[in-house]
C-alpha cells in the first residue's frame, strides 16, 4: 500500500540522517555502505545470549494512524511485515518471545507504566509513547530508567536519535530517546507541501532549486504567498470555500518556524546547564516576525480538524505547513495526500535568511515517538541487549526494500522530493521546552508566533519566573532520580 511505502521512505531518510547534528556530512542515499556487511559486523559484536523463552513486552501507543507495533503475523503490508520479521529475528537470536501491547490512548500507556512501577512490577520491557504527553511526566518523577546506565545501548548511533542524546541529558543521565525502533519517529518532522501545478501557474519557479541554492528563506515564503489568497466565491469574506496561499495548524507551526529559523526555545551552556532563552532579543524579534506571516488572515488559513488537507487536495491551497504524520496518515478522518489528484512536492520549512548555514526541521513531540525503559527493569543488561538489537534491525532490515519502494512507487510524486526529504530529515531536532512546556512558555510562544495571541514580550515576562522555576524543578528531579 502506498501509505506504508511512504512511511518506509521516511524510515530510510530519517535513519540515514540519524537525527545527528553532524548529518550535514552524510553520504548521498545511493552511496550508503553495504547493509548486509554492516549488520553482520555489528551483530557479531553483541553477546551471544540465550534467555530461555523470556517474554519481552513492548507497551506502546500504536494504531493505524500512529503505527509502532506490528500485527501478530505478516499481512502483505510492507511496514507491518518488516516489523514482524524484525521481531522474529530478535526472538530467534536470543530465544525469547516478544509480546506487543498496542493502545490508542496515550494516557492509558502512561497510567499503565505508573501502576506497574508503583507496584514494583517488572511487566514492560520497553515503552513507546508521546514525549510531550507521557514521557514528560514519567521521566522526572522516577518512573524511567537512566538509559546511560543500561549496557549495550549505543545511543549516539544512527539507529537512535543522537540529537536527543546530546541535548536532553541531565548531569549525565538520559531517560528517553527516539529513533528507528519507533516507526512513528518518521512521522514527526514538520515540512512544507506545495502544489506543483499551481506553482507553475503562478510562476513561482523551481522550489527544489530554491532549496538547493539556500534561497528558501522566511522572506522568500512571504514573497511567494503575498497576494495569492483569493475570495473565489465572491461572498466578501475568506472561508473554507476560498483559495489560500498558506495554511498551518495554528500551533506547532509557530514552534516549527522558530526552529527552522535557527533558534531554540531551550539551550545548554558550556557547563551543561539547561536554560530558557525565550526572553532574548533574537527570540522576541523572531516571534513577532513569524507572526506577521502565520498570523495574517489575508494570507493564511488555520487548520480545523484536518480541513487544510481537504483544501490542499482540492487544489485550493498553494503551501501547506504540516507534520509528516498528517501527510502520510491524514487527520481526524480526513485522508492524507495520497488521495490528491494534482502532483505535490515536499520541501523543508524555510531558513531565516541565506546566511543561515543549514535547514532545520522541528520534530513534533506530541506523537508516540518517545522510547523509554521503566525503572523496574530487573535485568537491565538483558533489556539493553534486546532493545539495541531491535533498534539496529529496525534500521538495517528495512533499508534495501525501502529504497526499492521509493524508486518503484515514486511515492513523493515529484522525483526531486526524495532529495528534498533527505535535506529535511537530515537536520530534524526536538526541543526540550517543546516536550516539557516549562510554565506554559512553549505554548505561549507558539500561540504568539501564529498570531493567536499578541504581545509576546509582556506575556512571557509575566510567566518567566514560573517557567524558569519549572525548568529548575525538572533538573532537580532528574538529578535526584539519577
Amino acid at each position: 500500500m502506498k501509505i506504508h511505502a511512504l512511511i518506509l521512505a521516511m524510515v530510510l531518510l530519517f535513519c540515514a540522517a540519524g537525527c545527528a547534528a553532524q548529518a550535514d556530512n552524510e553520504a548521498p542515499l545511493t552511496d550508503t555502505p553495504d547493509v548486509t556487511q554492516q549488520e553482520t559486523d555489528y551483530m557479531d559484536t553483541l553477546p551471544d545470549e540465550n534467555y530461555d523463552g523470556y517474554v519481552f513486552t513492548v507497551l506502546a501507543q500504536s494504531y493505524d494512524e500512529r503505527p509502532n507495533l506490528p500485527a501478530e503475523a505478516e499481512n502483505g503490508e510492507v511496514l507491518n511485515d518488516a516489523l514482524v520479521r524484525r521481531n522474529i529475528k530478535t526472538e530467534e537470536i536470543y530465544n525469547i518471545g516478544i509480546e506487543n501491547i498496542a493502545l490508542e490512548d496515550r494516557g492509558q500507556v502512561k497510567s499503565m507504566v505508573q501502576t506497574a512501577v508503583n507496584a514494583n512490577d517488572d511487566i514492560y520491557g520497553l515503552v513507546i509513547t508521546s514525549m510531550a504527553d507521557g514521557i514528560n511526566s514519567l521521566a522526572p518523577n522516577g518512573f524511567l530508567y537512566d538509559l546511560n546506565k543500561i549496557n549495550y545501548l549505543q545511543l549516539e548511533s544512527e539507529w537512535w536519535c543522537a540529537y536527543i542524546s546530546e541535548d536532553m541529558q541531565f548531569s549525565g543521565s538520559l531517560y528517553f530517546t527516539s529513533g528507528a525502533l519507533s516507526p512513528f519517529f518518521y512521522y514527526t518532522p514538520v515540512g512544507v507541501a506545495y502544489n506543483i501545478k499551481l506553482a507553475a501557474d503562478y510562476n513561482i519557479g523551481n522550489l527544489n532549486e530554491t532549496v538547493r541554492s539556500g534561497q528558501w528563506t522566511f522572506d522568500k515564503l512571504k514573497e511567494l504567498t503575498a497576494n495569492l489568497t483569493t475570495d473565489i466565491d465572491g461572498d466578501g469574506k475568506l472561508t473554507e470555500a476560498d483559495f489560500y496561499a498558506l495554511s498551518h495548524d495554528g500551533g506547532v507551526a509557530g514552534q516549527a518556524m522558530l526552529i527552522s529559523c535557527g533558534e531554540k526555545m531551550s539551550e545548554i551552556d558550556a557547563a551543561g546547564n539547561h536554560f530558557l532563552n525565550l526572553g532574548s532579543e533574537r527570540i522576541v524579534t523572531l516571534v513577532d516576525q513569524i507572526a506577521t506571516l502565520l498570523g495574517d488572515k489575508d494570507i493564511c488559513y488555520v487548520d480545523k480538524a484536518g480541513s487544510s488537507l481537504t483544501l490542499f487536495s482540492e487544489s485550493r491551497l498553494m503551501f501547506l505547513m504540516i507534520s509528516m504524520n498528517n501527510i502520510i496518515a491524514g487527520y481526524q478522518g480526513v485522508p492524507g495526500l495520497r488521495v490528491m489528484e494534482d502532483d505535490y512536492g515536499i520541501i523543508p520549512t524555510p531558513k531565516l535568511n541565506e546566511a543561515q548555514d543549514n535547514y532545520y526541521t522541528y520534530g513534533n513531540p506530541w506523537g508516540p515517538s518517545g522510547i523509554a525503559v521503566p525503572v523496574t527493569a530487573a535485568d537491565a543488561d538483558r533489556t539493553g541487549l534486546i532493545t539495541e538489537t531491535m533498534a539496529y534491525l529496525s534500521f538495517t532490515d528495512v533499508k534495501p526494500a525501502v529504497y526499492d519502494i521509493i524508486v518503484k512507487e515514486k511515492i513523493a510524486r515529484d522525483p526531486e522530493s526524495v532529495e528534498m526529504l533527505d535535506i529535511m530529515y537530515a537536520a530534524a531536532r526536538f526541543d526540550l521546552n517543546g516536550i516539557f512546556d516549562f510554565g506554559g512558555s512553549a505554548m505561549l510562544l507558539r500561540e504568539c508566533a501564529c498570531g493567536v495571541k499578541d504581545d509576546f514580550v509582556s506575556k512571557y515576562a509575566a510567566i518567566k519566573d514560573k517557567a524558569e522555576a519549572a525548568l529548575k524543578t525538572l533538573v532537580e528531579l532528574q538529578e535526584s532520580v539519577g
